[in-house]
């Protein structure tokens, strides 16, 4: 029996010695009856401790390297109070180490209670791994987030640059852009601006979001934008860490970006971004970097669409206007003529057509020579222009002639219209070299529709012979077409 007693202790002292887990073994009286080396290893107790058999000294003693030694000295007292519970639980050391607790009451067969048995495994190198997976796991997720997102930017910019290539004219530019934005950038509010025709200020085309009102104000000089005096994208992520442009309101809060637009040495314009104020501080990061980092590919996308879209308008303007006088052409008078015709037959409107010759032109030219003569019809062309109601339009039919046509007008309303005009060109003061011409006289002769014919030729034939009439009772006068 005593042979049996010492082999039991001797293969439980071999059992514990092996163990992967650290084994401390409490009597119910709050003694240390055993432990093994891997619980010395991972408690690191004194030996004064462990000599002394106290489990209170080892609770104590212990308590000072756990993190949360309250919690876990509360699940302590509950094992001890209720003996037949049991316990599973992690606690955190000081010094950054896991430990796996588990505790079970020691019973005999009958139920009779000896005391509780606790096994500690150091389990850090697992949390560490798991702690890795899961941030592999995060910065995978957060890759693929990524590329999705770039995936969806990459969509929007291929449509922005497909409907940017189908555009007919620049005026068009302005609401595709800002459709493309609100997509890209939800929480950004922007200003596409676009050269005016000065060539000295830029003039807004578009805005978007509910920040755009405070933006820009319509128009500001080029020089008020540093992204043109600097000829990059002029990015500022840090209110009032860098130069910010003199066109923004200021006090502005949140970053802002503006783009510059531009094609071979030609200014085009500007796109301007600007985070909106009140949301999240990493969304507004996040907006930020999306900005920086698409800023200069959509600027490209926009200058190239910009550049061929204003190339295309100078050719069909060049292909439908007088190079000397800047009115239209003969063509384009047959094309748009016909037209206000039949709109005027649908309409049962008016439409006024109008011959315009310069007197004595033949004589004037011999006289003052031909760069003479194009400086008068350049000047007759200018005055014209502006001179004319929005809906009218002028074209030099050939030499010195010139057809007008008034939408809408009626043939009372062409006459005293076109007093208006003759005593203007009268009034005109032109030079050439330096050296005054004489003033400009005009015959005018006029015809209607529907009075004097109900096509082109028959209305331009009507008023061609007015106009012969007008020459031959002396000229610088206005006469209408015979009824």
């Amino acid at each position: 029996m005593k042979q049996e007693l010492e082999y039991s202790n001797t293969l439980m002292r071999t059992q514990q010695e092996c163990a992967l887990d650290g084994i401390l073994v409490v009597s119910e009286k709050g003694k240390i009856v055993s432990y093994n080396q891997k619980y010395v290893d991972i408690w690191k107790l004194p030996e004064e401790i462990l000599a002394s058999r106290s489990n209170e000294r080892a609770l104590e003693y212990a308590s000072g390297l756990v993190l949360n030694c309250d919690a876990a000295n509360a699940v302590v007292r509950d094992l001890y109070e209720n003996r037949r519970s049991r316990s599973h639980d992690e606690i955190l050391l000081r010094d950054g180490r896991v430990l796996e607790r588990y505790s079970a009451p020691l019973e005999a067969d009958d139920g009779r209670y000896y005391g509780r048995v606790w096994y500690f495994r150091d389990i850090t190198p697992h949390k560490k791994a798991e702690d890795r997976i899961r941030q592999a796991n995060e910065r995978l997720r957060g890759t693929i987030s990524q590329l999705k997102e770039q995936k969806k930017q990459s969509g929007i910019l291929s449509e922005m640059r497909e409907i940017l290539q189908a555009c007919d004219s620049t005026s068009e530019v302005g609401s595709i852009v800002r459709r493309s934005m609100l997509k890209l950038f939800p929480h950004a509010s922007g200003a596409l601006y676009m050269m005016g025709g000065s060539g000295r200020e830029l003039e807004a085309v578009a805005a978007w979001g509910p920040g755009s009102d405070a933006a820009s104000p319509g128009s500001f000089p080029t020089d008020h934008c540093w992204a043109l005096r600097r000829g990059r994208l002029h990015l500022v992520d840090e209110p009032g860490a860098g130069p910010v442009c003199a066109h923004l309101r200021k006090g502005s809060r949140t970053p802002s970006a503006c783009v510059p637009l531009a094609a071979k040495g030609e200014v085009l314009g500007i796109l301007h971004l600007r985070v909106e104020e009140g949301v999240p501080q990493e969304i507004q990061a996040r907006t930020t970097g999306q900005i920086g980092r698409l800023a200069t590919t959509i600027g490209e996308y926009l200058s190239l669409s910009i550049a061929n879209l204003r190339l295309r308008e100078r050719l069909a303007e060049q292909s439908i206007r007088d190079p000397l006088t800047g009115l239209y052409n003969r063509r384009y008078m047959e094309e748009a003529l016909g037209r206000e015709i039949s709109r005027a037959e649908r309409n049962h409107t008016p439409v006024a057509v109008v011959m315009l010759d310069i007197d004595h032109f033949k004589p004037f030219n011999d006289r003052y020579g031909h760069p003479a003569g194009d400086a008068l019809l350049e000047s007759l062309g200018a005055f014209l222009k502006t001179n004319l109601r929005g809906g009218d339009a002028a074209c030099r039919y050939g030499g010195e002639e010139f057809i007008l046509f008034l939408p809408d007008t009626s043939l009372e309303g062409a006459c005293r219209n076109m007093e208006r005009i003759r005593e203007g060109i009268g009034s005109l003061r032109i030079s050439h070299l330096g050296r005054r011409l004489p003033p400009v006289m005009v015959s005018i002769g006029i015809s209607a529709y529907p009075d004097h014919g109900k096509d082109m030729h028959t209305l331009i034939h009507a008023a061609d012979r007015a106009l012969y009439r007008a020459k031959d009772e002396g000229r610088n006068r206005i006469l209408a077409a015979a009824g």
